[in-house]
């Protein structure tokens, strides 16, 4: 019986599917928790850092403007003897305050160009998790719906198989063919009738 199926175990079937569900939720939620991460993210760049930066730079501008006023008053102010102040610390106030300046400017310039590289690097993920989002609602559903008809079905054939039969037939050697299934000898050809001696009694009988 060349063409039987020898069906081992069914619980085979049924770990790989409990598995592919398992790994249908993991997957699932990973995804989840990755497009939260990467909100955060986008938010915290575009709205927060953002919104942080400009502040800075208002302020920063404010402070340069007070500095400025602060050296004039100090360099307008004179004493007796025509004496004229070095204003030294008006001058370093007004020196942070430039530097501090041109260091907001350079972080609002970053936040915009990191905004940009941002929304492209998002934009290459969705497509990629969109894919997966969709094979694990569709495709991973469909396949276990495939495993649990392929169980069915070995399950029939195997309860419909008598067991007594199957047994016997396990137990045969490897090298035993079932009669049935044994090729047919050729026929073996009938011997020729003897021409010679049946001349030979011919001639005994003639007077």
């Amino acid at each position: 019986m060349s063409g039987r199926a020898k069906v081992t175990s069914l619980d085979a079937l049924d770990r790989f599917a409990a598995a592919l569900r398992v790994f249908q939720d993991e997957a699932a939620r990973s995804l989840e928790s990755v497009e939260l991460n990467v909100r955060a993210a986008v938010e915290w760049v575009r709205l927060d850092r953002k919104a942080f930066w400009n502040r800075q730079l208002r302020r920063s501008e404010q402070w340069v403007h007070e500095a400025k006023l602060n050296l004039q008053r100090c360099q307008t102010f004179r004493r007796m003897d025509d004496y004229r102040p070095a204003c030294v610390e008006e001058k370093r106030e007004l020196e942070r305050a430039r530097r501090r300046l041109e260091l907001c400017r350079q972080r609002v310039e970053a936040v915009a160009h990191w905004s940009r590289v941002v929304d492209r690097a998002v934009y290459e993920y969705e497509g990629g998790s969109s894919q997966l989002a969709r094979w694990l609602e569709t495709d991973v559903d469909g396949g276990l719906a495939g495993l649990e008809r392929l169980r069915r079905t070995l399950e029939a054939y195997v309860s419909a198989a008598p067991p007594d039969v199957a047994a016997a037939v396990d137990s045969l050697p490897p090298d035993y063919a079932v009669e049935e299934d044994r090729p047919a000898a050729p026929p073996q050809p009938a011997p020729p009738p003897p021409a010679a001696d049946a001349a030979d009694s011919n001639e005994e009988d003639e007077p």
